[in-house]
């Protein structure tokens, strides 16, 4: 297994969307699919978007990012603020070996925050794709000039 790479990050849902990650960050950051196994991904309750959580037999599905700034790991903690936390995870890249990456989970202790319903991409609807996009570019318009990217 790789070292630890603090530049990566294994991103489901919203962040798995480069246009996303570019109304963030000012640019999208050179991306691979991947799988993080041993985690399911689940509707959080009344949104139209994920959390993953522990789930042994379960994998769930994403892009790996790779090259990321302090920066950008700044306005993606913003983004995605609670239930998120930001931790280390193994991926594994559909074209390489496993690596430990950054992911966005939701904790165990408010996991009852997720529904049983899985997620789809087509839960995250074209008005929650624009909303969303309107979020993060009124977010990153907002960081001090230096924190952009």
């Amino acid at each position: 297994m790789s070292d630890f790479a603090p530049t990566a990050l294994f991103a489901y849902g919203a962040l798995a969307l480069p246009d996303v990650v570019d109304a963030l960050t000012g640019r999208v950051p050179q991306a691979r699919p991947a799988r993080l196994a041993g985690y399911r991904c689940r509707l959080l309750l009344g949104e139209t978007y994920p959390g993953v959580e522990r789930y042994p037999g379960s994998a769930t599905d994403g892009v790996l990012y790779s090259g990321l700034t302090p920066a950008d790991l700044s306005i993606l903690d913003t983004f995605e603020d609670e239930p998120y936390q930001r931790r280390v995870v193994t991926v594994k890249p559909v074209d390489g070996d496993p690596i430990r990456a950054w992911a966005y989970v939701v904790p165990a202790h408010v996991g009852n925050l997720l529904s049983s319903e899985p997620w789809e991409p087509e839960h995250f609807s074209k008005r929650a794709h624009q909303d969303t996009l309107r979020t993060c570019r009124r977010l990153r318009a907002s960081r001090p000039p230096a924190l952009r990217v």
